[in-house]
């Protein structure tokens, strides 16, 4: 099950409208419903399910694909979590780690660009200027500067092997995880900033081939009825979380996690300084 892109042009949307008045005229109103469940976005790696939701924009897929970046950085902090407990931890268990940084940064800068393209015709030229300087500071402080780094460890080092990191081997004392915290907290920052915009849409997968689910207006999911390919009625409308509430408590968690990883890190640290300053 691959996302779903459905086009409503104005003249369905009448179609549709007009199609429920007449419904209601007729004592055979349109069905609203209230879900108050939270919304479960599917995790690729497992299948998709019923009921979960799926991305039907270009904004939306740029999100999963950000959350997708943070999913396997979950996997990362579980193992280096572990490996700690265990007293097995090396550097090589951080590798990974830059990879998905990176990959969260680019789906971050493409969705900067995706609204700047798409979703900023009626913005006034003020709001454009700052959100541009917004994007430009961004992508300046995830790929130069101070934490560049970051960069320089992903590509000579996690995504690639590069030979001088065997000729000269320096590179590796600098891969540590504390390396890499500045941009992922970067990353963060600006993806909750991109969350807050309301221009992702959605569909919530329900098992049925001629009945689609659609959130085109955040919290409202309208159920569409499809034969030959041509939309023919509203089956029902659902008050329901947006799946941005979904992918907010996935970042949230991995704030949660990686605050667990520095302290850990934090504590190892002091007890191993304290070991060190005892008297032989």
């Amino acid at each position: 099950m691959s996302h779903v892109t459905i086009n409503l042009d104005r003249n369905a949307l009448e179609r549709l409208a007009l199609q429920a008045k007449l419904r209601a005229d007729e004592g055979n109103p349109l069905g609203l419903y209230v879900d108050e469940s939270e919304p479960r976005i599917a995790d690729y790696a497992k299948g998709v399910e019923v009921g979960d939701w799926l991305p039907s924009n270009n904004a939306a897929i740029k999100l999963i694909q950000c959350l997708e970046a943070i999913r396997d950085l979950y996997h990362q902090w579980d193992l280096l979590v572990l490996a700690g407990t265990n007293g097995t931890i090396t550097k090589r268990h951080f590798k990974p780690i830059p990879i998905a940084i990176h990959s969260l940064a680019q789906g971050i800068q493409s969705i900067y660009g995706e609204i700047q393209q798409s979703h900023q015709t009626n913005w006034p030229k003020k709001l454009r200027t700052a959100f541009a300087r917004r994007s430009r500071k961004f992508n300046e402080r995830i790929g130069s500067g101070k934490h560049s780094v970051f960069k320089v460890l992903r590509n000579k080092l996690a995504a690639h092997i590069d030979p001088e990191t065997i000729i000269e081997g320096e590179l590796w004392s600098d891969f540590d995880f504390h390396v890499f915290l500045p941009a992922l907290r970067h990353c963060i920052r600006d993806l909750r900033f991109l969350m807050s915009q309301d221009i992702y849409q959605w569909t919530r997968y329900n098992g049925y081939s001629n009945l689609f689910s659609i959130m085109s207006v955040d919290g409202t999911l309208v159920d569409i009825l499809i034969e030959n390919g041509e939309v023919t009625q509203m089956e029902k409308v659902t008050f329901t979380k947006s799946p941005r509430h979904a992918v907010a408590t996935e970042v949230n968690e991995l704030v949660r996690r990686m605050n667990t990883l520095v302290q850990k890190s934090q504590t190892v640290a002091k007890k191993s300084h304290r070991d060190g300053a005892k008297p032989k």
